[in-house]
């Protein structure tokens, strides 16, 4: 469960920006968008939407947490000259010369942790890790360039400092060597399910994995796909020969033998096929990818990791979630999120958008909602406007919206649309 995220000189975010998770002081849809955790007194938000114009830099924000979770993950295995992929602010030269900031407080196994670090493309400049197990917040490392300073707690990284590069971080080394504390948040960053608006098609074949694997997965994922009128009746996991028959049987036997062996699996809907008088005579079974339209694609491939988030209460974060879809099928999936029915294990969503049409709806509180904005000297910054301002719950959110009080807007110069005068 994420507690707060943090982001500084990175992309288009020149100062350190923060999108929070813990609830104001409101009482908007307090069943529905807010959990109690184990941890103390701590309640948490069923997640959040970043509402931004193009080129705002919204997208930007789940970029840096995909950064984030790479860099946990693989940095202990890059070679000992390889540079570090980060990208600092551009459009200020000071922030050249300054590391990039990232910095997550999350709860696991109902104790919450701090972890950050600033990097170079060169190198680790800081890295630091803490975390409460009750009221009080305690220190496990600290880390200074080549200098690493570890708490008694932490004692599964001693052996390990000499072997942490400058390139690497030390959380992700010690996990490498099974550090227990470090295995488990690398394993938190693992879970993190992150998806792209170019790359959600990509999720399909760890979908079509599970499906096959797990009876309770597939019946859910049909429910979810169900939830809506997509045009078919069902959908169906199929095994498909890599090679046609046509051209298999044109083959030697030897080699046939061993290509007919060889499946992959394809999603097939099934439409229903009628005669003249309306009568149903057979199912036909369409392919996913290449004869369903692209929303379709889209809201399937989101359904499985959709599934798996619920399921197994990891956090979903979604580039352009209404990309491809219709507002009404946006809004569905958010109520989903909420419903303590749907959604037992308290997995948060997290996402981008250009529609706010939802804000209309108010199927989110007013603390879940964020605004971003690019200045004139293109930095990004994310705002909880509506709380900042003190907004009503009984204003009209999306008329505001629209009528830029909330920032977020594109800046349309409508003197200038007469393109050919």
């Amino acid at each position: 469960m994420i507690i707060s995220f943090r982001v500084g000189n990175y992309l288009s975010f020149k100062e350190k920006n923060d999108l929070m998770f813990t609830p104001k002081s409101i009482r908007d849809n307090q069943d529905e968008c807010v959990f109690k955790t184990k941890h103390t007194s701590l309640k948490l938000l069923k997640g959040g939407a970043i509402i931004g114009a193009n080129a705002s830099g919204k997208s930007n924000i789940l970029k840096a947490l995909a950064f984030m979770r790479n860099l946990v993950l693989n940095s202990w295995h890059t070679g000992a000259n390889d540079s570090i992929d980060v990208e600092q602010f551009k459009l200020n030269p000071k922030n050249l010369d300054l590391p990039s900031y990232f910095e997550i407080e999350f709860l696991i196994n109902d104790i919450i942790f701090r972890y950050g670090f600033e990097v170079f493309k060169t190198h680790i400049e800081k890295e630091w890790l803490y975390y409460k197990p009750k009221k009080t917040e305690k220190r496990l490392f600290e880390r200074k360039q080549k200098m690493i300073f570890e708490d008694k707690l932490y004692n599964e990284g001693l052996k390990y400092k000499s072997q942490t590069r400058e390139n690497a971080l030390y959380l992700s080394t010690v996990a490498q060597y099974n550090g227990q504390i470090s295995l488990q948040i690398r394993k938190w960053f693992k879970d993190l399910v992150i998806i792209s608006d170019t790359n959600y098609a990509d999720t399909l074949p760890a979908t079509f994995s599970r499906t096959t694997k797990n009876s309770e997965f597939k019946n859910y994922l049909k429910k979810i796909v169900n939830l809506v009128d997509l045009g078919f009746e069902d959908i169906e996991i199929i095994p498909v020969s890599v090679v046609e028959d046509k051209i298999l049987n044109l083959l030697p036997e030897n080699v046939k033998k061993q290509l007919k062996n060889q499946q992959q699996l394809q999603f097939k809907t099934i439409h229903k096929r009628y005669d003249s008088s309306g009568n149903t005579i057979e199912n036909v079974y369409f392919d996913l990818m290449k004869e369903e339209s692209q929303g379709t694609i889209k809201y399937i491939s989101l359904a499985g990791p959709i599934v798996e988030c619920l399921m197994e209460g990891k956090p979903l974060l979604i580039d352009e979630l209404d990309s491809r879809l219709h507002p009404h099928l946006s809004s569905a999936i958010l109520k989903i999120f909420n419903s303590k029915n749907e959604n037992p294990n308290n997995s948060q969503i997290i996402f981008t958008t250009h529609n706010h049409n939802f804000l209309e709806e108010k199927i989110l509180r007013r603390d879940q909602v964020f605004f971003m904005e690019k200045n004139i000297r293109g930095e990004t910054t994310l705002n909880d406007f509506l709380i900042r301002k003190k907004v009503r719950n009984d204003a009209s959110y999306k008329k505001d919206y629209d009528l830029g009080k909330y920032g977020g807007n594109p800046k349309i110069k409508a003197d200038q649309l007469s393109l050919f005068n």
